[in-house]
């Protein structure tokens, strides 16, 4: 493994204990994983959730999130994974909860399909120290637009 690959990676599993020499076990939790609710702007083949077409019911709600993530944090926790059934950077809130993992000196990272990761975005997530794994599954225009479906386009991930 690439020390590239491994910086780019910050807050992955392997990362932290390759690169920063974390030995995992040693705390009650080492990693947190938050599903954030079932929205997206695409309709991926792939996708079991179809999260377009679901109606958020229950939510546990913002405050009661960053209890958990804090709580994750005095148990050990070095990364919050924040993923979901879908696209996350479309939750309306998803800026506060990743402002909030950082300011407690935790990993946050993000698993997106990077239509929406604008100039703006992309600084955000930087200055928060994002990790960022991108979801693709093909650099071809015509796959890619036929695979993901919805308002998939390729040349927005393109530009990034």
């Amino acid at each position: 493994m690439s020390k590239y690959f491994l910086k780019t990676l910050r807050g992955m599993p392997l990362h932290l204990q390759g690169a920063e020499g974390i030995k995992f076990g040693k705390t009650k939790l080492d990693y947190l994983c938050i599903n954030m609710p079932p929205v997206c702007n695409y309709r991926c083949k792939k996708c079991l959730t179809w999260a377009n077409e679901q109606k958020l019911k229950k939510f546990i709600g913002i405050p009661k999130l960053k209890e958990i993530i804090t709580k994750g944090k005095k148990m050990g926790v070095k990364t919050v994974g924040i993923l979901g059934e879908g696209e996350p950077l479309l939750f309306p809130k998803i800026k506060e909860i990743i402002t909030h993992i950082h300011k407690l000196n935790m990993i946050p990272l993000i698993a997106t399909n990077g239509s929406l990761l604008t100039k703006e975005m992309v600084d955000f997530l930087y200055a928060n120290g994002v990790s960022i794994a991108l979801s693709l599954d093909t650099l071809d225009e015509k796959e890619y637009k036929e695979f993901c479906r919805g308002s998939a386009d390729i040349n927005v991930i393109k530009k990034i």
